[in-house]
């Protein structure tokens, strides 16, 4: 899995796999990971919202419908997690 982590997530990943009072388990690295891919779609969503209301007020047709597009595929990879 390749996810482009801001320096925040780096840390935060660390910090759960850093943890001494849990054994390392790859039910722990999958759920930290899950829970990196869950973040990033979030922000992506937030992103493609930003988008999408700054497409309503050009009124641009052709990059609003891209977009909402856009903002169902992150729906979708956010109700599969």
């Amino acid at each position: 899995m390749s996810l482009p982590l801001v320096d925040f997530d780096r840390q935060t990943l660390a910090a759960i796999l850093m943890r001494e009072e849990e054994p390392l388990t790859l039910e722990l690295l999958e759920g930290a990971f899950a829970a990196l891919r869950r973040r990033h779609l979030e922000h992506e969503q937030q992103q493609v919202k930003t988008r999408i209301l700054e497409a309503e007020r050009r009124n641009d047709g052709s990059a609003l419908a891209e977009l909402v597009q856009e903002k169902l595929r992150i729906d979708r990879a956010l109700a599969a997690h």
